[in-house]
């Protein structure tokens, strides 16, 4: 388990169950409890292990997890005799959830916010995520070891990701060994990121032993150290409105639009989930492998027969 789930874990256990549950004994929990416990973190502020809580509420996935957390901790004590009788976690229904309706920036779009951060620092990381697919976690994770720019066949090596445990950034595993890949790069690609390791080397180089990182990192901020995850979705963000693209546009999204423009291009599945560190061809098929507006307009288009008996 990833320190990253654990960090998860102990927030579920500590902020949220043990507040609701933690003075009764196993024995009085019934499901209607577990069902207040639910609605009470339901209209609760979120908030971050050790931060304090904001002015959004917690999404119905997370109070799922917490139900999901508990349900495994009493079926555990059920399985050792110390819970005698029906689970109560499992018997209160999680909340209906909200799929999140992805949106994938057209080809255009993208090269537009590529352009918008080429002054930033952080220009190589949105490069990368529009470009490799790769998760917003596994980029500031990359460490430079296992970036090839150089020879006939440049690439990087998805291996870890970048994790916190408390305020200390650390390399995790990632969560399933399909997300291990090796990823070939284009030129393009490779030089932006060797115009982002020489700026690197040379803020190296100017703080000398102030230099922060320990863990030769791809991505640090300008001190060395490594970056939140907030830290980039925000200044997406900002480029987002900026471009006056629409708001819900997320980070991942570059994600989601990189594995999308590769299926329509014609990759197969197999390649795509390959690129994609997906476990499965099924979760790529199921997720992305759905018609674009334009390939419905050109497949529509196809069946034009109130023209075809016009021009008769």
């Amino acid at each position: 388990m990833s320190a990253r789930t654990l960090e998860r874990y102990a927030l579920d256990v500590e902020a949220r169950i043990i507040p609701a549950l933690g003075r009764m004994r196993l024995s009085e929990i019934q499901p209607v409890d577990v069902r207040r416990m639910m609605g009470e973190l339901r209209d609760t502020p979120r908030a971050r292990r050790g931060k304090r809580p904001g002015t959004t509420k917690l999404s119905a996935k997370a109070v799922n997890h917490a139900r999901a957390v508990l349900r495994a901790a009493l079926e555990d004590a059920r399985r050792d005799r110390v819970l005698i009788g029906d689970n109560p976690a499992a018997l209160a229904r999680p909340l209906k959830q909200v799929a999140y309706e992805t949106t994938i920036l057209t080809a255009a779009q993208t090269a537009d916010v590529l352009r918008a951060t080429e002054a930033e620092p952080l220009h190589a990381f949105f490069v990368l995520a529009a470009q490799t697919a790769m998760r917003p976690s596994e980029i500031l994770g990359l460490t430079w070891p296992d970036v090839v720019l150089d020879g006939a066949a440049p690439c990087l090596r998805v291996r870890r990701q970048l994790a916190y445990v408390g305020d200390v950034a650390t390399l995790a595993d990632l969560k399933t060994g399909k997300s291990r890949r090796t990823i070939p790069l284009t030129p393009g690609v490779v030089v932006v990121l060797r115009a982002h390791r020489a700026n690197q080397a040379r803020r190296r180089l100017e703080l000398g032993d102030a230099w922060r990182d320990a863990l030769g990192l791809v991505f640090t901020n300008d001190g060395g150290a490594a970056y939140r995850r907030t830290y980039p979705s925000g200044i997406f963000k900002g480029i987002v409105r900026r471009l006056g693209l629409p708001d819900a546009v997320r980070l991942y999204d570059l994600r989601h639009g990189a594995i999308t423009h590769m299926l329509e291009r014609g990759a197969d599945l197999k390649t795509v989930a390959d690129v994609a560190g997906h476990s499965t061809i099924k979760l790529t098929a199921d997720t992305y492998a759905h018609p674009s507006q334009l390939a419905v307009g050109r497949a529509v288009a196809l069946l034009d027969f109130v023209s075809v008996a016009a021009k008769g």
